[in-house]
């Protein structure tokens, strides 16, 4: 039964996490394209995302690194059903959002 429970809740987290990420990706190519104009070419992957940011924002390069590892690597790669870890990348997620706006 806690196996079915556990399942449930990696599930669940994997569905948050990949709504907030694809979200703080969106906001991030918002920025980047009234940051740079015409100029702006949309990152392939996220290498190329961090080095943008690094080179405009560097507080918004702090967040996405923990975002990247909180909910991509934690929450859709391998799965976690930890809500505190889910839940810490929500709220930076959140944040650097905030920032980008």
């Amino acid at each position: 039964m806690k196996l079915d429970k556990n399942k449930a809740l990696i599930g669940f987290n994997k569905t948050l996490s990949s709504k907030h990420y694809t979200n703080v990706l969106k906001s991030i190519d918002e920025y980047l394209q009234k940051i740079e104009g015409d100029a702006y070419q949309k990152p392939n992957n996220i290498d190329e995302y961090k080095s943008a940011l690094a080179k405009h924002n560097h507080k918004a390069f702090l967040l996405l690194l923990s975002v990247y590892d909180k909910l991509y690597i934690c929450g859709i790669f391998h799965g976690t059903p930890s809500k505190v870890t889910i839940g810490g990348g929500i709220l930076d997620a959140k944040a650097l959002i905030e920032l980008l706006k």
